[in-house]
């Protein structure tokens, strides 16, 4: 019984430093270690797999159908097909990634150096078929048949040549389980990031990880401009990180980028609790466009004195002081197509010297006030401005409501009213006696706490209906047919439903998101 014992004490013992000696799993590949700090600028894709996935989801699309034709495509698989073509595997198949020496569960990075030299970073699986598979790629598509192998301070470097003594034109190396792969000039960097320290590459690069803990999601890829990217030029923040989501219901673009320390524009985007407070904006229920600005007004001086600066000085107008610190945090704005707006003249112009927008479009709008008193004091402001806009504004009362009527060489301008601690604007101009006697009935277009400071909504659903719903009489001539020419191309993006702009500042960085809402797609059969 004691032997027995032993044995089994000697069996446990031997199980234990069995697993004792169990090496723990890998840490997953991160592409980031093979990309540099300095680059100008990188684009990373978490999962060569998921963009597969995403590739096949984008033929699905109805809006992908329209677009293919206009790029000379037959259809949306011909699309990506030649995109597909033009990496060199296609990876919507994971037998092809597989074939190809790649792994499908890992990250694929591209940057691009100072110099303007690109090169990508492809997670390997098998070293064999990669080369097999790079060799017959550069065959393909260089001409390059000649393999040759280069060491550059202990790395090894694979080329691929059209003679044997003539340049390389493609080449790779291995480092960290990704091959580093490049053309021609490009060629030459492949020792250096391929023996890329740790800290001067994006593994290390602490401005990256705070911009990817603020939007909190990895994306299908992202882009990212470090600090100092020549790229970024005058733009008032130290660096940028733009992700991307594709679903099968919303395309997604974030944009997280840190504020300079001078950056003059950041007071733009800072939230303020007054807004919360303000009653909720009115919106009319054709409204197919829906603006909203929370942030202090004031703010807005440096943008409107970029733009309008030399009408400004000549009138002697202080925009803050006259006009701007009137206004509380808290003005929206909303579009609306016109009842009857004459399309049988054709698109409108953008120039406004030569065609009336509010032909077309309807505006209708609030703002909060700091009271009555500022708000006509500011209005006067504006009338003694127009005229140097080529506008006149004359003053009236109507529901109650000092008004200010607009007008200009093509006709109604916009028109304003103050009632109360409350700017009301619109037009044409039954549409601000509308919004005078609906105030407080209209729906809300309200603001949820801790949202943005900036939104903007286009609801592309309510504008086709807006469309579709217009009497063929505003079409002119012809009429029928361009309807009907406008119905059949709204029916090829209908499973477009909206995009929504947001923008805010936390953190020390502004933060924004566009995204376009989409209509479930309708899994197709691969032929």
């Amino acid at each position: 019984m004691t032997r027995r014992l032993g044995w089994y004490l000697v069996i446990a013992m031997l199980a234990g430093c069995a697993r004792c000696g169990e090496r723990p799993a890998p840490e997953p590949r991160a592409v980031e270690r093979v990309l540099g700090r300095g680059a100008v600028g990188v684009v990373v894709v978490p999962q060569l797999a998921s963009l597969g996935q995403k590739l096949v989801l984008f033929e699905q699309l109805k809006v992908a159908a329209f677009l293919a034709p206009t790029q000379g495509f037959q259809d949306p698989r011909a699309l990506v097909d030649a995109l597909v073509g033009e990496l060199g595997v296609d990876v919507r198949s994971a037998d092809a990634v597989d074939k190809f020496g790649l792994d499908a569960q890992a990250p694929l990075g591209v940057g691009v150096q100072v110099t303007g030299h690109a090169y990508v970073a492809l997670p390997v699986k098998d070293p064999s078929k990669l080369q097999a598979s790079l060799a017959a790629l550069a065959t393909r598509r260089l001409g390059a048949s000649v393999a040759g192998e280069l060491t550059v301070d202990g790395v090894v470097v694979k080329t691929f040549s059209r003679e044997a003594k003539g340049p390389p034109r493609l080449g790779y190396a291995l480092a960290h389980g990704f091959a580093l792969v490049a053309v021609d000039e490009g060629i030459s960097d492949l020792a250096a990031l391929a023996s890329l320290p740790v800290g001067d590459s994006l593994a290390k690069e602490p401005a990256l990880a705070r911009a990817r803990a603020r939007v909190a999601t990895g994306g299908d890829a992202f882009a990212y401009l470090p600090p100092g990217s020549p790229l970024l030029g005058e733009w008032p923040v130290e660096s940028a990180l733009l992700v991307v989501t594709l679903e099968p219901t919303s395309f997604a673009v974030m944009l997280d980028a840190p504020w300079r320390a001078e950056a003059p524009m950041r007071a733009l985007f800072e939230a303020s609790t007054e807004a919360s407070e303000l009653p909720t904006a009115m919106v009319p229920p054709d409204a197919f466009l829906v603006a909203r600005y929370d942030g202090p007004p004031k703010a807005l001086g440096p943008l409107w004195r970029q733009l309008f600066g030399r009408w400004m000085g000549q009138g002697g107008i202080d925009l803050e002081h006259d006009i701007l610190s009137h206004l509380k945090p808290g003005v929206v704005g909303a579009l609306s197509l016109a009842e009857r707006p004459p399309l049988g003249r054709g698109l409108p112009t953008l120039d406004v010297r030569r065609t009336n927008p509010f032909d077309y479009l309807g505006l209708t709008g609030t703002a909060a006030l700091d009271g009555p008193d500022g708000g006509v004091q500011a209005l006067e402001t504006a009338a003694a401005l127009a005229p140097r806009f080529g506008a006149q504004m004359k003053r009236a009362d109507r529901a109650g409501a000092t008004v200010y009527l607009t007008s200009w060489s093509q006709g109604e301008g916009v028109h304003f009213a103050v009632r109360g601690d409350r700017l009301y604007f619109a037009a044409p101009v039954d549409r601000l006696d509308r919004l005078l006697l609906a105030d407080g009935t209209a729906r809300a277009g309200e603001r949820k706490p801790g949202g943005p400071t900036a939104s903007v909504v286009l609801d592309l659903s309510k504008l086709s209906q807006s469309v579709r719903a217009l009497p063929e009489s505003v079409w002119g001539l012809g009429g029928f047919a361009l309807k009907g020419t406008a119905v059949r191309w709204l029916d090829a993006i209908d499973d477009l439903k909206a995009l929504t702009l947001e923008v805010s500042s936390k953190d020390q960085a502004v933060f924004a998101r566009l995204a376009l809402s989409l209509a479930p797609a309708s899994p197709k059969p691969a032929p």
